[in-house]
């Protein structure tokens, strides 16, 4: 009987996986959480396998191999990722001029800052509007819509960005595996292309799972590019205090929870599908106090729920 629990946990492993990290907006009812029992097992077999960190405070596991954040819309194409990584000539605190203190981005990117403290704007490095410009140009091959991403990574105060596999029509699988030692993990950005049969939508912002997952992972920042637009999401010390004591269960029930307030809202809103997903955003970092951005170009805007 052992190897049938043990096919039946895999199965239920990939199963959350597509769940935790599918990065198109899901128009689809919200599911319910997964029995408490299931949970616990779940939770132990994707301990082991290093998946996500343990529950005594483990850091960021690297191996994020096998889990998919597919919706079942896989593509055809068999795309290139493009080029591998990117460069570390720009010293991180570039920004700054001959000003020591941390750039705006830095205190972002460190992931504890307060939401008083937040700036108002802030200037992405160039490693990753690099990054993201490339991801985003390789979203549409042959006029079919494939996901796209990486990882941004610091190291001795510069930044690298670090390309990912291409992912399908609905989906990117972050590529933790590619970090390497010295490295400290800033966040995970990709693509929302839409094709000519999907809407040909642009400046598509955050799904609910898209912010959900911060939950579970230890990125300190999230990204996404659709059309010319760039969206960035950030946990601040205020998020990080609902997530202190938590155990992963209590976490993934806040995962769910995050996940009803983005489609609740959705559903409620009126607009353009991009003012819908926009609206489930911004109910979303608004009551779980995360910091969110808006813009084109390296200068994104803080906007928050009142802006609306």
């Amino acid at each position: 009987m052992a190897w049938i629990r043990s096919l039946f946990m895999r199965s239920a492993a990939i199963a959350l996986g597509i769940s935790l990290f599918l990065p198109a907006v899901s128009l689809a009812e919200p599911c319910s959480s997964p029995n408490k029992s299931i949970i616990d097992d779940l939770i132990e077999l994707l301990e082991s396998w290093g998946i996500i960190a343990d529950s005594d405070g483990g850091g960021q596991s690297s191996g994020a191999d096998g889990l998919s954040d597919g919706d079942g819309n896989s593509s055809d194409d068999e795309a290139s990722s493009g080029d591998e990584g990117g460069s570390t000539g720009n010293e991180a605190g570039s920004s700054t001029g001959t000003d020591d203190s941390p750039s705006d981005f830095q205190q972002i990117a460190g992931g504890d800052l307060s939401l008083d403290d937040a700036p108002d704007t802030i200037e992405l490095p160039e490693e990753l509007l690099d990054g993201m410009e490339d991801a985003w140009n390789d979203s549409m091959p042959r006029g079919r819509s494939q996901e796209q991403g990486g990882l941004l990574v610091e190291e001795d105060d510069a930044f690298e960005w670090k390309r990912g596999e291409a992912g399908n029509s609905g989906s990117f699988n972050p590529n933790y595996d590619d970090m390497e030692d010295g490295e400290t993990l800033v966040g995970v950005g990709h693509t929302h292309p839409y094709d000519s049969t999907e809407g040909g939508f642009e400046d598509v912002s955050f799904s609910g799972q898209d912010l959900a997952r911060l939950v579970l992972v230890e990125d300190n920042i999230a990204v996404v590019q659709s059309g010319e637009s760039l969206f960035l999401a950030a946990r601040t010390e205020e998020f990080n205090d609902r997530l202190d004591g938590l155990s992963q269960s209590e976490k993934l029930d806040l995962f769910y929870e995050m996940k009803d307030v983005f489609d609740t809202a959705y559903d409620e809103a009126d607009g353009t599908f991009q003012d819908r997903v926009r609206s489930g955003v911004l109910a979303v970092v608004d009551k779980y106090d995360l910091v969110y951005y808006e813009g084109n170009g390296s200068t994104l805007h803080r906007v928050e729920g009142g802006d609306e």
